[in-house]
């Protein structure tokens, strides 16, 4: 009976991935304008952050 809820904590991690990426392209396009960082290890550290989470969260769960 678990599986339903995965899904829909699945289904809202990717609707606010989607609503944070256009705040976080501005962000990046900053960080990338002023400090030079290069742009594929901020995208890198983001996907990180977001398995991070994805695990986090499904550990606190069982």
């Amino acid at each position: 009976m678990e599986k339903p809820i995965y899904y829909v904590s699945v289904l809202v991690y990717i609707l606010l991935w989607i609503g944070l990426w256009g705040l976080s392209d501005i962000f990046i396009n900053y960080l990338v304008n002023k400090h030079k960082i290069n742009r594929t290890l901020i995208y890198v550290m983001l996907v990180i952050l977001c398995i991070a989470f994805i695990i986090l969260f499904n550990l606190k769960d069982e």
